[in-house]
């Protein structure tokens, strides 16, 4: 087998190869997921998309839209905001939530910072600033080491689902595959619904698989209840 050109000089995949090696073998991951109908909320996102209040909100993608949601679960769900130090597990009282973000040579995965209490709006131009700040290298140390959970969207792809590694010393990741048409009983009637979805990976040691399951409960409560976007 020959090596790829350059293989061995991109030190990104070298430091993603440590990171998920060590987090395989040290965290007891477990998997639990759901699935979110995100008819409503995907319909929503396109009339934003299409009318004059994008303007003063900014772009709400649904990745934006998945971090509101997320951080709004996560304020009912503290144990999966955190790290696990030593033995124990240390949770935030701020709600960091990294975005994987393509870049040459692999991903990064930098948080928005303080996402309690921001609006689906604020949180659209955070991210909207964080990826032209990637692009450009200039993120900050705070926020590539700063991430309390991890956010993993492949909603632009073919994936239906999946499940992420998790990124020490968080507890948890979020992985997120396409949204898609798919048949779904609605009032006793198969209907075509937009549906996702999510699977969350958890560090056993801190949090049990009740609290996992309820954790999605909430999220993808949220997403089914797109009220928050503020249109009809």
């Amino acid at each position: 087998m020959t090596a790829s050109p350059g293989a061995d000089a991109n030190p990104m995949r070298r430091a993603v190869a440590r990171t998920v090696t060590h987090s395989k073998r040290s965290i007891p991951h477990f998997y639990a997921t759901s699935e979110a109908d995100v008819t409503d909320l995907a319909g929503r996102l396109r009339r934003l998309g299409e009318s004059d209040e994008r303007d003063s909100r900014g772009r709400v993608t649904m990745t934006a839209a998945l971090v509101f949601a997320l951080a709004s679960a996560l304020g009912r769900h503290p144990s999966l905001n955190g790290r696990w130090t030593e033995n124990a597990l240390q949770v935030s009282d701020a709600i960091n939530i990294g975005v994987a973000i393509p870049v040459r040579g692999g991903l990064v995965a930098p948080a928005i910072m303080g996402c309690e209490g921001l609006g689906v709006g604020e949180c659209a131009e955070r991210l909207e600033d964080l990826k032209t700040r990637v692009a450009d290298d200039h993120v900050r140390r705070d926020e590539y080491a700063g991430a309390t959970v991890t956010l993993s969207n492949l909603g632009g792809t073919r994936v239906r689902s999946f499940s992420a590694i998790i990124v020490p010393p968080q507890v948890a990741i979020v992985a997120v595959g396409s949204a898609d048409v798919r048949p779904k009983f609605v009032g006793g009637e198969i209907m075509p619904r937009t549906m996702m979805s999510i699977t969350a990976s958890a560090d056993h040691r801190a949090v049990d698989g009740l609290e996992v399951a309820g954790f999605l409960d909430d999220l993808v409560d949220t997403l089914e209840s797109p009220g928050w976007l503020g249109l009809p």
